[in-house]
């Protein structure tokens, strides 16, 4: 029993001096210069050990993207814009931008979204982001390595109908919100750092001194110093925001149908739209009373030749008299050769029997709107919000506390010498009294 004990202190004073051994060895090795190459070991060691301990998830950068006039996008399924380039400094000066399916890759009901990487240095880095779109409750959250010109593994998704029905509500502010953030998973920026350290220090010594003879805490506190100098000189950026605009032209017309009861079914009335603009497409609108007795309008292009796609919100007033007009709305996507039909479930019976209140002279009077979206999109940087060093800004708050103490201390002072004179002129004027 007594000579474990004895044993144990003897196994741990021989590992002691094992280890001032090895301390002293290490130290004898900084000191010479033929070994230069331990010291490189070392250095590759202390960096892999810098990366795993401090990670700088810290350092992130937001965008939020905003397109207007979304729902006028003329983007068929499979199709896709970007937003603008973000180029965050503090992602090792990588290029992103946001890539949207305004009617999804395979299922025209959803919006999708991809994070994008851009062509720009390191080759690959590896990121934790968080992306939604629309007003979605769901949001993406993954951690992954990015190579250049490559997407986000898993998109964020949000539902058409939904976008659909929150405009509706809301009609002025026809806007698609796009937020994500990117947070930075590794410390690459560091180890790519430390030869721009070795370099300065070098300088700063003389042009023969050589900055590889360093030991990994001159390097640290080095680029402590360095990164502190940067942030103290200059801030950083820690979010943008972009917006993508959907050109939208307008057209506000009335239209009468005369002799309006005396129609037989079948009977078209036209009327064509023309914009100032020669790359509009032109729009044929006809009206007429279809076989089961209701008002019914269609519209399509004129020339039935024009290249591309387009969209089209036609918004029709059937207008009364004294009284609140009927409001008829579509939201139309399609081609030059498509014809696309409007039913306004109104009967020509029952117009003809309250004619009173929907027919002048028998005629009846529509009021036209007619939101046209037939070019590309405009996207460009709206603002950007650069934010000082977190450090710098809690000694701007430390120096405003210290500053308001200071003043309160000396009011106090103040007014502590004011009641003392007071109180000795009133003891001195009650002593003479």
């Amino acid at each position: 029993m007594s000579s474990s004990p004895s044993h144990s202190l003897k196994v741990g004073s021989e590992v002691g001096l094992f280890k001032r051994l090895i301390t002293r060895s290490t130290l004898s090795m900084y000191r010479r210069d033929s070994i230069s190459s331990c010291q490189g070991n070392l250095k590759d060691s202390w960096d892999s050990d810098f990366r795993v301990e401090k990670s700088s998830e810290s350092e992130s950068f937001g965008i939020v993207w905003r397109i207007k006039n979304f729902t006028m996008c003329k983007l068929e399924k499979g199709k896709y814009f970007e937003s603008p380039i973000f180029f965050a400094e503090c992602l090792q000066n990588t290029k992103w931008s946001l890539r949207l399916y305004p009617r999804g890759e395979m299922d025209c009901d959803d919006i999708v979204c991809y994070l994008s990487r851009g062509n720009s240095s390191p080759d690959s880095i590896r990121v934790r982001y968080k992306l939604s779109v629309g007003i979605s409750n769901q949001c993406v959250h993954q951690v992954q390595t990015f190579q250049k010109y490559s997407l986000s593994a898993v998109p964020a998704y949000a539902r058409r109908d939904e976008v659909f029905d929150e405009v509706r509500k809301y009609p002025l502010v026809d806007i698609l919100l796009v937020d994500c953030r990117i947070w930075n998973c590794q410390n690459e920026k560091r180890k790519e750092s430390v030869s721009d350290t070795e370099s300065v220090i070098s300088s700063l010594h003389s042009h023969d001194y050589s900055g590889h003879h360093l030991s990994p805490e001159v390097l640290l506190s080095t680029m402590d110093g360095m990164e502190f100098c940067s942030r103290e000189i200059r801030p950083y950026l820690e979010n943008c925001c972009a917006y993508t605009i959907i050109p939208v032209e307008r057209w506000y017309f009335p239209w009468s149908i005369k002799r309006f009861s005396e129609r037989v079914p079948n009977q078209k009335e036209t009327i064509t739209v023309i914009s100032v603009s020669e790359s509009a497409p032109k729009i044929l609108m006809t009206f007429f009373v279809n076989e089961q007795d209701n008002l019914e309008i269609n519209i399509c292009e004129l020339t039935r030749e024009y290249e591309s796609s387009f969209t089209v919100n036609c918004k029709i007033h059937l207008l009364r008299i004294h009284e609140h007009s009927l409001v008829f709305n579509q939201h139309l996507h399609f081609n030059s050769k498509e014809i696309w039909k409007i039913l306004l479930h109104v009967s020509q019976n029952d117009i003809i029997q309250r004619k009173e209140r929907f027919l002048v002279d028998d005629e009846l009077i529509f009021q036209c709107e007619l939101a046209i979206s037939y070019e590309n999109e405009v996207s460009k940087i709206e603002s950007c919000r650069y934010e000082l060093d977190n450090s710098k800004r809690n000694r701007n708050v430390t120096s405003i506390i210290s500053i308001i103490l200071r003043l309160v201390w000396r009011y106090v002072k103040i007014f502590s010498v004011i009641f003392v004179v007071s109180f000795l002129i009133t003891f001195a004027l009650d002593t003479l009294t």
